[in-house]
């Protein structure tokens, strides 16, 4: 095999080591790990997924029976084509379908006027002012998410928790279900800031605690 090419003979009688030559061990195998190439059905299930639901990176590996570092890369391309976009942060992260991505939805024609985000988050600040007048609430991890992410991408990832907040539960003892997050986003003046999953999520929590919302 040395004769051959196929070894390369290093050393003396017994330190003597035979080796894969340079060229064998770098043309039979790349080095580093493979990146998942998303193909267009994967695509396509992704994007199916994200109209019913928000997204996460375990979501994504079942989905597509991939591992975390491929489901990164699913997600990180599909951002990048701005097919999704990416809201919180750490193990809070979540990915929706992008407006552009959903040309068959209505409500997606148009973006939301940075003029009703801007009032939205004015709504959502005076929410965490009267739950503290109101109902001697102080929620403090809402303030300082709202401060970090503005008053839209606050109400984004609350919606998309697995179940109601803490917040959420210190109001219904209150009685003060008129002050959550959910009641704000289903006012018909910023439904063009959310997806109608969104708002169904909304309207599925105060209805299981016995809350109607007004209708204005």
């Amino acid at each position: 095999m040395v004769e051959d090419g196929l070894l390369r003979r290093t050393g003396m009688g017994r330190g003597t080591r035979y080796v894969l030559p340079e060229w064998t061990e770098s043309e039979s195998e790349p080095k580093g790990p493979r990146r998942f190439v998303l193909g267009p059905d994967q695509r396509m299930q992704v994007l199916r997924a994200a109209r019913h639901r928000p997204l996460s990176n375990e979501a994504v590996r079942r989905l597509l029976n991939v591992t975390s570092g491929q489901a990164v890369e699913v997600l990180s391309a599909l951002v990048h084509e701005g097919l999704l976009e990416r809201n919180g942060r750490g193990r809070g992260t979540y990915y929706v379908l992008a407006t552009a991505a959903v040309p068959d939805d209505p409500a997606s024609d148009r973006e939301p006027t940075s003029d009703l985000a801007a009032e939205f988050d004015v709504e959502m600040r005076r929410l965490y002012q009267r739950a503290l007048d109101e109902a001697g609430y102080k929620a403090t991890r809402f303030l300082s998410l709202l401060s970090e992410h503005g008053g839209v991408a606050t109400a984004r990832q609350f919606l998309a928790a697995g179940a109601v907040s803490h917040g959420f539960t210190e109001l219904w003892e209150r009685r003060r279900l008129d002050l959550t997050v959910e009641a704000l986003v289903l006012q018909s003046r910023f439904g063009p800031l959310f997806r109608e999953f969104e708002r169904e999520t909304a309207r599925r929590r105060l209805s299981s605690y016995g809350f109607v919302p007004q209708v204005d």
